[in-house]
C-alpha cells in the first residue's frame, strides 16, 4: 500500500470518529474526561491537526496545502455550528480558535518538514 493510500485510509477513519466525537451526548463525553478544561482545548487542537496534517500532506503544491488547511478549518466551524443548531447551546467560538491552531500547527510542522528535505525542484516540495 502506498503512503497517499494509507493517508487517505486514515483519514477514511479519522474524519467520521471527529464528527461521532464532536456530536456525542455530553455524558459520553464527560465519561471519557473530554470535557475537563485543561483536556478539552488539547483535543480539539490534536484531532484538527492531526485532521490538517493528514489532508495536507496529500497535497502538492503550498498553495494547494493552504486550501487543504482552509478546509479543515471550516470543517471545524461548520462542527461548531451543528453543535449549535442541535443542542442549541452558545456558539463555542474558544473550540474553533483550538481547532485553527491545531490547523496552524499542522501547517508549519509540514512547512518546516518540507525545508528539511529539500528538492531540487520547488513546485515538487511544495515551496
Amino acid at each position: 500500500m502506498t503512503r497517499r493510500r494509507r493517508t487517505i485510509a486514515a483519514l477514511s477513519v479519522v474524519i467520521p470518529a471527529l464528527i461521532v466525537g464532536s456530536f456525542m451526548p455530553t455524558t459520553a463525553k464527560v465519561w471519557l474526561g473530554t470535557t475537563l478544561q485543561y483536556v478539552h482545548g488539547a483535543v480539539h487542537m490534536a484531532a484538527f491537526g492531526v485532521t490538517a496534517w493528514l489532508l495536507i500532506s496529500l497535497a502538492g503544491t503550498w498553495r494547494n496545502r493552504i486550501l487543504a488547511a482552509l478546509a479543515v478549518c471550516i470543517f471545524a466551524w461548520m462542527i461548531e455550528t451543528g453543535e449549535l443548531l442541535i443542542y442549541r447551546n452558545a456558539m463555542e467560538w474558544l473550540d474553533v480558535r483550538d481547532d485553527i491552531f491545531g490547523v496552524l500547527a499542522a501547517l508549519i510542522v509540514t512547512r518546516a518538514k518540507g525545508s528539511r528535505t529539500g528538492s531540487a525542484n520547488p513546485e515538487a516540495s511544495g515551496k
